[in-house]
């Protein structure tokens, strides 16, 4: 039977049955037999979070007691009427020395116990999204060297299985590896080399846990009672109702688009296990489907339903999010467009995390191929991503999280043709071709074509590019960097950098255009 259709009939079927959403996960899962369960996301080899309270549940019998060891750290608690139940071990500092979390059921002779062996403390990070986030260590460029070097026994990976489903469930399937030669060519490339930079840097453990899926849907992610309670968002669930009530084997349903699927399936599965943050690698199908201004509604509403539904205490309540946005792709444009989806996204990706608490954006504008939406390098995107935890997250300051981020336009009455692009994070600001600047398209008003601007690095102030129309015009204008779906190829190829090589972010003046 066809893999498609199967799902199909299996959330049409609960269209009309479906029980609410975002409720708390502990009581809105199918309840597996009632036997002492736990997730898979528990398992030998996992990394708990330092430094903040470890939730630890399950399923058992209703009315068992449930005692939980950790070390030397002991928690209790009482199945409740449906069997599940639930603990939070105490903070406990990083710890590199493997111990054994042991949870035990009733006692005496009906006693039921499960051991996870080679437990760390440290570091947790959950890495999502869809296929560049899922891209494994084996198919990214340098695999053969990345893999024979990988002796990490610190650093620890778990793969969500990929499952769409009508309800939340209470666990897919996976298991925690150790990275080593064996194991890491089918880790997260990008998960791992982010893991790898803050090893480096922290000195701890490191648990990464992906939950991606290729061509996923953002709205995929978000919880439907969320969707449904916007404008912007209820026409995709209404939409895809419409497409699973049609479905047939000459009319498949992505089963990674359809709304609130994977918020089920694979979110679900994971949460409430207590993590640092998150890094997000997704937006290419939101962007295909020329729904980008969308973006700006939706990515919002699934970080805020990620982080009710995992409930963290305390400031870790509202956990990082760290964003990149998407990588060049296609051929780039002769003259600069008018309107392009990639580049919306894109700039919907930086207003969110302009907008959203402790959410930051890098940029992968300069790492992409025009002829694949996966390019191969992800070591950096990796050590990108690391840049913004390092700064952001562990309070690093001399870290340079980004490359120049335009943070002012000026104009001066004594050259009224030039309008001045100032810079943070320019420190060192340069071209990486020693020609200069490119990328940046100018136009008088909205009525008037987007040309290109000459641009220049103002030699007295190095934090500044100075631009100006070709044709002579005075300003304002409206300026716009990087904005195509590949600013970085071709005669207008993007060449700005700082110091640490780092690409210049792309950026609009010109008003963000409005949802129909």
């Amino acid at each position: 039977m066809d893999d498609h259709w199967f799902v199909i009939q299996e959330i049409g079927s609960n269209m009309m049955n479906r029980l609410p959403l975002f409720v708390c996960t502990f009581f809105v899962f199918s309840v597996p037999a009632l036997a002492l369960e736990l997730p898979a996301i528990f398992s030998d080899h996992m990394v708990l979070q330092r430094n903040m309270p470890v939730p630890v549940w399950g399923t058992s019998e209703p009315g068992q007691s449930i005692t939980v060891t950790f070390g030397e750290v002991e928690a209790a608690t009482v199945a409740g009427e449906n069997g599940v139940w639930r603990v939070d071990l105490p903070a406990m500092e990083a710890n590199a020395d493997p111990v054994v979390l042991s949870v035990v059921a009733g006692d005496g002779k009906d006693e039921v116990s499960k051991r996870f062996k080679n437990v760390l403390v440290g570091e947790v990070w959950h890495c999502s999204g869809q296929s560049n986030m899922r891209w494994k260590v084996m198919n990214a460029a340098g695999a053969e060297a990345e893999i024979a070097a990988a002796d990490y026994p610190l650093i620890r990976h778990f793969s969500n299985p990929m499952v769409s489903k009508a309800e939340p469930q209470f666990s897919t399937g996976g298991q925690w590896q150790v990275a080593s030669p064996e194991t890491i060519g089918g880790f997260s490339a990008v998960g791992f080399y982010f893991g790898r930079a803050l090893f480096e840097s922290q000195g701890v453990p490191i648990g990464l846990y992906q939950t991606a899926w290729g061509g996923a849907s953002a709205e995929a992610y978000t919880s439907r009672q969320s969707l449904e309670s916007s404008p912007v968002t209820a026409g995709v669930v209404l939409e895809y109702d419409e497409k699973l009530a049609a479905a047939s084997h000459d009319k498949p349903v992505k089963k990674q688009h359809i709304p609130a699927a994977l918020w089920n399936g694979m979110i679900h599965p994971v949460a409430p296990f207590a993590h640092r943050g998150v890094i997000w690698y997704q937006g290419e199908n939101n962007a295909n489907r020329g729904v980008p201004l969308e973006y700006r509604t939706l990515l919002p509403m699934m970080i805020e339903d990620w982080r009710e539904l995992w409930s963290q205490p305390g400031e870790a309540r509202d956990f990082p999010f760290l964003i990149v946005q998407l990588a060049s792709f296609r051929k780039h444009p002769a003259q600069p467009p008018a309107y392009d989806d990639w580049a919306e996204l894109r700039d919907s990706q930086a207003a969110v995390a302009a907008a959203t608490k402790n959410t930051w954006a890098t940029t992968a504008i300069d790492l992409g191929d025009a002829n694949d939406i996966h390019p191969r390098n992800k070591q950096d995107v990796g050590r990108r991503f690391a840049r913004l935890a390092e700064r952001y997250v562990y309070g690093n300051k001399s870290v340079v999280p980004v490359g120049p981020q335009m943070y002012a336009i000026g104009y001066d009455s004594t050259e009224p043709g030039v309008a001045t692009v100032r810079w943070n994070f320019a420190e060192g600001l340069t071209t990486t071709d020693d020609q200069p600047p490119r990328g940046f398209a100018i136009r008088r008003n909205p009525e008037s074509n987007w040309v290109w601007a000459n641009a220049e690095i103002e030699p007295r102030k190095r934090d500044t590019v100075r631009l100006t129309h070709p044709e002579g015009f005075d300003g304002p204008f409206e300026i716009r960097y990087a904005f195509s779906v590949n600013p970085a190829d071709g005669p207008q190829g993007i060449n700005l950098v700082n110091a640490e090589g780092l690409p210049a972010m792309p950026f609009r003046t010109d008003p963000v255009p409005t949802l129909d």
